[in-house]
């Protein structure tokens, strides 16, 4: 980073600077003090610092010609610790790689099992467990259907959730599948029918989902979603019209809303074909990198 430092100050041919997040920014802006710069905030990276380096942040994002957020929860949260100013704090939501009419669409099921998928790091604020509690109730009322939920990646929560399937006896309907290479995501994405994402957040509100990137790419497939509606997800999942949004914390809630889809292919191809439409039309990285253009340009 430093020798990109020295290198650009001898050539300064360029108008302004971008950094992806504000520790990335430091070396431009000690640099190039007098040039335009934009950050960008994800999530936890602006809350979690304290003390000295809580200080520095705050001098960094304040210095900076542009703050964009990747959600309105981001920059909300932002704002309420005092981390920008109220009138700090543009959103730009995240892009998906990819022209949307090459991307990849979910296959038909070739059997009666409706396929639930999740892919995440295994931690608590994912909430993994809370999906697999939902299926337990389910299971205990006799409400279950024919399914499978097929779980991937890695992670601190990876034993207790292994040991959670055992204790509920559900052996037969989920598996933890730990690491996957891109080209196994994508078979497992183009055979999954409802994608399970019911995230919380934790730690007084410092650990949190910024964006939720892995819901919008089950959603470019087609997938219907079930997500949490904390954190920055609620920016692109409009409950009931391009997917479902659920109070993580509350169990009979997702599992609710896990039987709806289920029991009605009707229903998960309308949100599917939503979620599709939607994510087509606002997430691109072109998108993305213009609202920087523009945000800088006319700052």
């Amino acid at each position: 980073m430093l020798t990109w430092a020295v290198r650009m100050r001898r050539t300064r041919q360029f108008a302004w600077l971008y950094a992806t997040t504000w520790r990335v920014a430091i070396p431009g802006m000690i640099a190039f003090p007098r040039k335009p710069i934009g950050i960008t905030a994800h999530g936890r990276e602006v809350v979690v610092p304290s003390g000295l380096l809580k200080l520095l942040m705050k001098v960094v994002l304040g210095r900076a010609t542009q703050v964009f957020a990747v959600s309105r929860y981001t920059r909300d949260v932002m704002r309420d610790r005092k981390v920008i100013s109220p009138q700090t704090g543009v959103v730009n939501w995240n892009g998906l790689s990819g022209d949307a009419a090459n991307w990849h669409i979910r296959s038909t099921s070739s059997d009666d099992n409706t396929q639930l998928f999740t892919i995440c790091r295994l931690v608590p604020r994912k909430n993994v467990r809370g999906a697999i509690e939902a299926i337990a109730l389910l299971r205990r009322q006799n409400r279950l259907g024919n399914c499978r939920y097929i779980i991937a990646g890695r992670g601190e929560d990876e034993t207790a959730l292994r040991n959670l399937v055992a204790q509920h006896n559900l052996e037969d309907v989920i598996q933890l599948v730990g690491y996957r290479t891109d080209e196994e995501v994508t078979a497992y994405f183009q055979s999954t029918d409802v994608f399970v994402h019911p995230q919380i957040v934790l730690k007084d509100g410092a650990d949190f989902e910024g964006f939720g990137l892995v819901v919008a790419e089950a959603m470019s497939y087609g997938i219907p979603v079930i997500a949490g509606r904390d954190g920055g997800t609620a920016d692109f999942v409009q409950n009931g019209q391009n997917g479902i949004l659920v109070d993580g914390h509350a169990i009979p809630e997702i599992a609710d809303a896990i039987e709806q889809l289920v029991q009605s292919p009707k229903r998960r191809n309308q949100l599917g074909s939503s979620g599709r439409h939607w994510v087509s039309e606002n997430l691109s990285w072109s998108k993305h990198a213009k609202k920087i253009l523009v945000g800088l340009s006319s700052a």
